[in-house]
């Protein structure tokens, strides 16, 4: 429809500029490519062994159980046993000797263990006649841990056997003959207790703080703090890994902890035994 060609100019010069575009653009994707292609050959290869070759997967790793399917477990008695402890405390106050009453009906519905103490009525009669000889016997089971807790009356009690301090006691006390029995037995390091022995202390009560802390005669032995480390000595017992389990322990057991918690909450608010007479344990301390 054009006269001449230099009318059509625009034309030429718009599709000579489409066609250099479209040269230009195939030209770039080719160089783009081969230098690509060029540096991935250079890459040096850095070649792993996974000591597994194709049977390395993750989902080979061991599944992580929840502390509902652990409780399950003790609940429906599917293939495990209960824990066995030995409590050793020194009955300070009425109050506190009350304490572990509350610590061991935790530790029987919580933590599904069987819990022995020295001052148990059922027992008493047994253990008064030679509680060395008891012990003896009954930790033969080397499937039985102890408990020792840590208290301003045991502490001092460890200091007398030791004969670092003295304690002004009744010589007809029989309760504190019992514990002291317990401590001179376990410090003859009878063979065996190794990683069986454990120390708790209270948090936040007089009674326990971090200065009366006993000193566990069989080493190493873990020391926990309750209530914060309940979950800890539940593993501790049961030779479990706190790292392995998911979830919240005591989901299942809030009345229990809060029992506990209420007994802990008594002995916290409880002055009236520091206005007593003294008995060799300082600040007018009485004991029972």
């Amino acid at each position: 429809m054009c006269t001449s060609h230099l009318a059509c100019a625009w034309l030429y010069i718009t599709v000579g500029g489409t066609l250099a575009l479209l040269l230009a653009l195939t030209l770039a994707v080719i160089c783009v490519r081969c230098c690509e292609r060029r540096r991935e050959a250079d890459k040096p290869i850095d070649d792993v062994d996974y000591a597994g070759g194709e049977d390395f997967c993750l989902t080979s790793l061991p599944d992580r159980l929840t502390w509902t399917e652990v409780h399950e477990q003790w609940e429906k008695g599917e293939g495990v046993t209960r824990g066995r402890l030995l409590l050793l405390y020194s009955p300070d106050t009425k109050l506190f000797r009350e304490l572990q009453e509350a610590l061991k009906s935790f530790l029987d519905l919580a933590c599904h263990c069987d819990v022995y103490d020295l001052f148990d009525d059922a027992l008493f009669d047994t253990i008064a006649l030679d509680p060395s000889e008891w012990m003896e016997e009954f930790l033969a089971d080397r499937d039985v841990k102890i408990i020792l807790v840590s208290s301003i009356g045991a502490h001092r009690r460890q200091k007398a056997l030791l004969g670092e301090m003295p304690l002004n006691l009744p010589s007809n006390c029989l309760l504190d003959g019992l514990f002291t029995s317990g401590l001179r037995f376990l410090s003859s390091n009878p063979p065996g207790l190794s990683g069986r022995v454990a120390t708790i202390r209270y948090e936040m009560l007089h009674l326990t703080e971090e200065g009366h802390r006993i000193d566990p005669p069989v080493d190493p032995a873990p020391e926990f703090l309750v209530p914060t480390h309940l979950h800890q000595l539940f593993c501790w017992v049961h030779n479990l890994q706190p790292l392995d389990l998911m979830g919240k322990p005591w989901i299942n057991y809030h009345l229990e902890m809060q029992l506990l918690q209420d007994a802990l909450k008594l002995v916290r608010r409880d002055r009236t035994n520091f206005a007593g007479t003294n008995n060799g344990l300082g600040n007018g301390f009485t004991i029972i």
